[in-house]
């Protein structure tokens, strides 16, 4: 089974040629962290010689976040390339596809507009992601789109969506804690909601390091 010293490996291999990356568990995260997550992470297989190679994206004011982001998406080395350990070459072969393929694709997204349009390889399925209800409230609320969001909690209290018993905190916490600011139209509440989350999403993945606090675009827009 592949372990955790060969993923830390390969990661470093990754991280020392790229300035902009710090390797955190079987993680590289793209710096600095400030409301978007962006990491490229390898994780293992039923066969010990065959790693797994996954991109991801996410927003940190997400209340149940992870560096996994919103969800993981697989990519693969190049057809013919060696992609087994005991393959000479799969290190180079796996840092050629995250610095061809999925890095620059990474980079791109900097800003919580950012995530609402990515573009690359499995985008599309990452894209399809961010309809679910609790993350269209964060996004509409932290861009200050307070109607676009207590659409959505409207939605949500009236069944549009379902509650889904795995994934029941996130639309409690949606719905309970950031609804009654929206309802009351509180932006000051609404950005200190959203920093508490991400504080304790840094703070939780001992981030700090390479977190950047900014403000959120309703904390930038003038009074209404």
């Amino acid at each position: 089974m592949t372990t955790k010293k060969q993923i830390k490996w390969l990661l470093q291999q990754l991280a020392d040629r790229n300035g902009d990356l710090s390797v955190v568990g079987p993680f590289v995260v793209v710096k600095p962290l400030r409301h978007v997550i962006r990491t490229i992470s390898v994780d293992r297989t039923s066969s010990a010689d065959y790693p797994q190679f996954f991109w991801s994206i996410g927003h940190s004011f997400n209340p149940f976040t992870s560096l996994q982001g919103i969800c993981l998406e697989q990519f693969y080395l190049e057809r013919g390339a060696p992609s087994q350990w005991s393959q000479p070459g799969m290190a180079d072969a796996f840092i050629e596809a995250a610095e061809q393929r999925i890095l620059p694709m990474l980079r791109k997204v900097v800003n919580i507009a950012d995530i609402l349009r990515v573009e690359g390889e499995r985008s599309h399925e990452f894209n399809s992601t961010l309809q679910y209800a609790p993350y269209q409230m964060h996004f509409h609320a932290a861009n200050g789109q307070l109607g676009e969001a207590v659409a959505v909690l409207n939605a949500i209290k009236s069944g549009h969506w379902s509650r889904t018993t795995g994934r029941r905190r996130d639309f409690e916490y949606a719905t309970d804690r950031l609804g009654p600011l929206l309802l009351a139209e509180d932006r000051d509440g609404i950005a200190a909601l959203l920093h508490r989350w991400e504080r304790d999403f840094v703070e939780w993945g001992g981030l700090e390091a390479i977190y950047e606090s900014t403000p959120f675009p309703i904390e930038l827009q003038p009074p209404a």
